[in-house]
């Protein structure tokens, strides 16, 4: 963000400012981001998530990777075939519903029958929190269909701006750069929209 805002200054000399206001819930940034046109609602807002008609995505910055994990004694699933995974390592299945990706984890730590889907993010941040757990990625059936966007009022004129910023800055160097500072060059790679 701080990025676009300085191509705003300097591009296109344009006076603006950031004023962060702190939110608990989506629904939150949602309202406050409707009210002033000149709102940028930083979230994690994944694209298309939800249809709400009073908020425009801009262009995604950023995949959604979501890593399907389990505990580290697990065999590696080497199919995606839903059938075939059902087949040869799940006789029976028992969905279980939990408050947050900790506790997903945290259960699937616990037991090598335990496996679940996590944010590739969320579960970076759970490994450096917790370096003693005991946990792989099954790499065949990560998913990455998603992308994370900011969210504008419906007919700001940051949607456009920042879709013209971004196509050049996701080219060059500082955007890599600043991913790698914050999530490392492996999650880098594999979250760079390109």
């Amino acid at each position: 963000m701080n990025e676009y805002i300085f191509w705003l200054k300097s591009i296109k000399k344009k006076d603006v400012s950031l004023d962060y206001k702190k939110h608990d819930d989506y629904n939150s940034i949602i309202t406050e981001t409707k009210k002033d046109n000149k709102s940028i609602g930083l979230a994690a807002c994944i694209t298309g998530f939800e249809k709400i008609t009073e908020i425009e995505y801009t262009t995604p910055y950023l995949k959604n990777l979501s890593f399907c994990v389990t505990n580290g004694n697990a065999p590696d699933v080497k199919t995606k075939s839903a059938s075939e995974i059902q087949k040869l390592y799940l006789k029976e299945l028992k969905i279980n519903f939990l408050n947050s990706e900790n506790d997903i984890l945290n259960s699937i730590a616990k037991n090598v029958l335990h496996f679940g889907y996590v944010d590739a993010i969320d579960f970076w941040m759970y490994l450096k929190k917790n370096p003693n757990k005991f946990l792989k990625v099954q790499k065949s059936l990560d998913q990455s269909k998603e992308t994370f966007s900011f969210i504008t009022p419906k007919g700001s004129e940051h949607k456009k701006l920042f879709s013209e910023f971004f196509t050049t800055f996701k080219a060059g160097v500082k955007y890599r750069l600043i991913l790698e500072k914050y999530l490392g060059g492996f999650m880098a790679q594999n979250m760079a929209i390109k």
